[in-house]
């Protein structure tokens, strides 16, 4: 799956995982894919948890903001006239 947007790193980033894992299981155990820098697949891994928890919280930020603009068009809706 290609990065699109923001939308599609986190399913990207579970692609990378699955096929980093199947790497490693073809490659002796001492002898791991290590990309350059040392990125690990556990580091991919880690970045990966921060992210899902980084969108969760987007998420609820926006589900509050919604739950805000509907109460308060409900509240503007009961008003009087005039």
């Amino acid at each position: 799956m290609p990065i699109t947007g923001p939308a599609s790193f986190i399913p990207t980033t579970n692609e990378f995982l699955a096929h980093w894992a199947l790497v490693n299981a073809a490659l002796p155990p001492a002898s791991p894919l290590v990309l350059v820098g040392g990125i690990t697949r556990a580091n991919l891994d880690t970045h990966g948890t921060s992210l899902s928890a980084l969108h969760a919280a987007v998420q609820a930020e926006i589900n509050d903001l919604e739950t805000a603009r509907a109460d308060l068009d409900a509240r503007k809706a009961a008003l009087p006239p005039g």
